[in-house]
């Protein structure tokens, strides 16, 4: 699970989630991890709120017709 600390999204907007290392910005936020999170086949991205609650969410299939930028 990556954690924003501090963070803001504000509506219509949009930031990328880096698997591995690097500094932080508005648009841009790292995870730093040295090992692959996301399964090749198939995978879904979730973003919830301070409480758990569903904001937004993305899948894809992992072929190139079914992947999808969110």
């Amino acid at each position: 699970m990556f954690v924003f600390h501090r963070y803001s999204l504000g509506g219509h907007r949009s930031v990328k989630i880096h698997t591995g290392r690097g500094t932080g910005t508005r648009t841009d936020r790292y995870w730093n991890r040295s090992a692959y999170v996301w399964n090749n086949t198939g995978d879904t991205a979730k973003l919830e709120d301070n409480l758990g609650g569903r904001v937004d969410r993305c899948s894809y299939t992992g072929t190139s017709d079914g992947f999808v930028f969110c």
